[in-house]
């Protein structure tokens, strides 16, 4: 991973400074988030060889433990998000994005909290999608936890291909609502003070500096 992801992810950062010398477009934005999903993709791959392996291993003890933890999980999720209106899912919807830009650029002005409310507004509830895939997940995994022939291929297969799996209104909302986001964020980052412009530069270098650290030989 040090010698085949790192150098990649110090090249994705380099990217987005680089991006930062002109006002940044929702095309560039959705390239650069696209560049980081492929690297988290090829990390998922592997990770998921080395978890199917341990598969193999556990006993039906601690694989019916697993599934146990999944499904007390699940309900925990549906106590939490199915309970809320459309006006708290849009608070929480608000107040997570509105963190995840304060992290990186400091804090947001007025106007810039106007764009993001107005983006939130638009978002369309996709929690009663995301519940039931999880489900579906659940049930999955837990059948082919019963270790029958070529049920590591299945899983891969699954897990490879996830998206082929969402429903088609699903996926439609998923899409509508990561541009809206993304048209949103391209606004307040071109709309950045000099201040914010340069937190926003501190915390990529800093991200740098963690990956350049990382690489070192050992």
């Amino acid at each position: 991973h040090r010698e085949q992801e790192l150098p990649t992810y110090l090249d994705l950062l380099e990217s987005v400074e680089a991006e930062l010398a002109t006002p940044l477009t929702v095309e560039t934005l959705d390239r650069l988030v696209r560049d980081f999903e492929t690297a988290w993709y090829r990390v998922r791959d592997r990770g998921l060889e080395a978890l199917l392996l341990l598969g193999e291993e556990l006993s039906e003890d601690q694989l019916d433990q697993f599934v146990r933890k999944l499904k007390k999980q699940q309900n925990k999720y549906e106590r939490k998000y199915l309970k809320r209106d459309d006006a708290e899912f849009r608070k929480d919807a608000y107040e997570k994005l509105k963190d995840t830009l304060s992290d990186y650029r400091g804090r947001l002005d007025k106007s810039q909290r106007a764009v993001l409310q107005t983006a939130v507004s638009d978002l369309v509830r996709s929690d009663h999608y995301w519940l039931a895939e999880r489900v579906a997940w659940i049930e999955f995994i837990e059948n082919e936890l019963k270790r029958e022939p070529g049920w590591q291929e299945r899983v891969r297969a699954t897990v490879i291909h996830w998206e082929d799996q969402l429903e088609p209104e699903a996926l439609a909302i998923y899409e509508s609502n990561t541009l809206r986001v993304q048209q949103a964020a391209v606004e307040i980052l071109n709309a950045r003070t000099d201040k914010q412009d340069q937190r926003l530069r501190r915390e990529l270098q800093k991200l740098k500096d963690d990956v350049i650290d990382l690489s070192a030989p050992r």
